[in-house]
């Protein structure tokens, strides 16, 4: 694997992972 390859890898994850904070987020602020 390029260095590049495993780069892109992490920033998805780290996107996903913020993705599902961002979004359990406004779920308690709509509750």
């Amino acid at each position: 694997m390029r260095t590049s390859d495993v780069s892109n890898v992490i920033i998805s994850s780290i996107k996903d992972k913020v993705v599902d904070d961002l979004s359990s987020i406004k779920r308690y602020d709509f509750h």
